[in-house]
């Protein structure tokens, strides 16, 4: 079984729907523009080519450089964050397209289980994703394990129902992913898979600069990889 990226998201950067913030276009993308005359520019705050027509956020041409880099904050999760915690997992429709079941019943104490989980351990970093809106749900970097080669680390994400489509997953990617480059000097590669019937996820990665990768043997789920030169 194999799952191939859809048309509409390879080539969706290649419209002015995409903004300047979205995130740089990766090679594609990029081969993409320049085959049908459109204009690119490199851009330095994200080390990468967007297209020079497209609007800044809120389409305002006087939008400081900054104003876009950072709206979060990655941080461990705390035994104060349980409730919320909770509250945002407890929805089976965000457990759809995870690797694992959702727990059944998904009592506060298997919540607060899991917090503990995400917090110990040398085989993987959890962050929460705190906004200037509050926690918005989480990002992970797993380090060890048996599908990964040497110098690869794996990137996995997962929002509360009400915080989607708003950016907070492709920028906590990319924060995410930036972080463990500079931290890791033997760090590589990192990849992520995905749900082939989860478009938006797919989405969330192409903007945070990851390219399109071989498909998962063992389920066919859709692979992505961003490389240290390409960070």
């Amino acid at each position: 079984m194999s799952a191939r990226l859809p048309d509409e998201i390879l080539t969706e950067s290649a419209t002015n729907r995409r903004q300047r913030w979205d995130g740089r276009l990766h090679t594609e993308q990029v081969h993409l523009a320049r085959s049908t005359g459109q204009r690119l520019a490199y851009d330095p705050a994200q080390n990468g080519w967007v297209h020079a027509d497209a609007p800044d956020a809120d389409d305002d041409p006087d939008l400081p450089i900054w104003a876009c880099l950072s709206r979060l904050v990655l941080r461990p999760w705390r035994t104060d964050d349980l409730d919320h915690y909770h509250a945002m997992l407890d929805d089976a429709d965000l457990w759809r397209y995870m690797t694992e079941d959702m727990p059944t019943p998904f009592s506060k104490a298997v919540a607060a289980d899991l917090i503990a989980i995400s917090n110990a351990g040398h085989h993987h970093e959890v962050r929460a994703i705190q906004t200037p809106h509050g926690v918005v749900g989480q990002v992970r970097l797993l380090w060890t394990g048996s599908d990964l080669q040497p110098g690869e680390a794996e990137i996995s994400y997962w929002l509360g129902n009400a915080y989607r489509g708003r950016g907070w997953a492709w920028e906590a990617v990319r924060q995410m992913t930036q972080a463990a480059m500079r931290s890791r000097t033997g760090l590589q590669r990192v990849v992520a898979y995905v749900h082939p019937d989860n478009v938006a996820s797919a989405r969330v990665l192409i903007r945070a600069g990851y390219e399109p990768s071989r498909p998962r043997t063992a389920d066919g789920w859709m692979g992505f990889s961003c490389a240290r030169q390409t960070v």
